[in-house]
């Protein structure tokens, strides 16, 4: 019966870690990212449909927590409020 259970589970697939030293990764990391914090569709479909196609806006920013702790801050969609001008 054990032979049979562990043909029946498939092996946990290995996830590449990101980059932990870039604090805003670029467009090209954001598919590693998210198979490692797993957000939803809509949110990836919303940052395509709205934020202008640049290997800079990766739309991503990591806060160091302490020790192996990050905060990843996943951008969805252009905001509400933007300002513009010069001072």
């Amino acid at each position: 019966m054990t032979s049979h259970l562990t043909q029946m589970v498939s092996p946990t697939p290995k996830l590449t870690l990101p980059d932990l030293s870039v604090a805003h990764p670029l467009t090209s990391a954001r598919p590693t990212w998210r198979a490692l914090v797993q957000w939803p569709d809509d949110c990836e479909s919303g940052f395509e449909r709205l934020t202008p196609a640049s290997e800079d806006a990766g739309g991503l920013t990591l806060y160091e927590l302490g020790g192996t702790e990050y905060l990843v801050f996943v951008t969805c969609t252009v905001g509400p409020y933007c300002v513009w001008g010069t001072a």
